[in-house]
């Protein structure tokens, strides 16, 4: 089959544990880093989906990050045909914007650690969501967010943030949280964070994010499956069984 296009803006922002599920499928997949210079396609013909990962940068920061505008472009290309397309925390927040939602720097500060997300009751019926629990732990590295697209469907939201993550139609499903979350990757993001100075918000502290880490990492699989499973069983579908969705409608 096609492989997926993964685009990875960070060295310690990568697949993690959707690596594994993406073996399960026997999805091949190509990574391209903008931030180490490697060239976004400029088609995405012969791709079957994309994933946006994380990263450090701000949607906004085109001036630092010209290749932004890029992966915008790609982005949007893949929301037009139909293709697969799923965004984690600044992947979501690019794919909120490309539907017309405000981005923006959380007004009470970042939100960092173990928080409860709840099920949004509107979208109690996407496949997304419909077997997690109404409440559930996910982890939260973000200081940026976004409003909920029109005419997109709410999916999770948090006491912080609001918008936790939105589906588009069937094809698209945007994150803020970090689902993809390994015990391995948790020690490399704490290492990171020991080196950063501390914000005012909604912030745990690295030996409490470590201190509270096994319950929800023990957790974080089977909640993963459902997350991502439906999203990676299109890819593996193939996008024409979904058909396009008229995602600039109302933009």
């Amino acid at each position: 089959m096609k492989p997926l296009l993964v685009v990875q803006h960070h060295p310690d922002e990568d697949l993690g544990a959707l690596r594994e599920m993406l073996i399960a499928e026997r999805i091949p997949v190509q990574v391209r880093r903008p931030d180490l210079e490697e060239p976004l396609p400029t088609s995405l013909h012969g791709y079957s989906g994309i994933i946006s990962l994380g990263g450090p940068m701000s949607v906004h920061d085109e001036g630092n990050y010209p290749w932004l505008n890029a992966e915008r472009r790609c982005l949007a290309e893949a929301m037009d045909a139909g293709l697969p397309t799923l965004g984690i925390c600044l992947g979501a927040q690019l794919i909120a914007q490309i539907c017309g939602a405000a981005v923006y720097r959380h007004p009470q500060g970042p939100e960092i650690g173990w928080w409860p997300v709840r099920v949004r009751p509107a979208g109690r019926q996407h496949p997304t969501v419909a077997q997690l629990p109404s409440e559930f732990f996910l982890f939260h590295w973000h200081a940026d967010q976004c409003m909920c697209p029109f005419g997109a469907t709410p999916l999770l939201t948090s006491a912080h943030t609001n918008c936790q993550a939105f589906a588009v139609g069937e094809h698209v499903l945007a994150i803020q949280a970090h689902a993809e979350l390994t015990p391995e990757l948790l020690e490399r993001w704490l290492l990171l964070m020991e080196a950063l100075p501390t914000e005012p918000g909604k912030t745990q502290t690295p030996a409490e994010i470590s201190r509270l880490a096994a319950t929800p990492l023990a957790a974080l699989p089977q909640i993963r499956q459902q997350l991502f499973g439906p999203w990676l069983r299109s890819v593996r579908i193939g996008c024409g069984v979904m058909g396009v969705t008229p995602w600039r409608t109302g933009n």
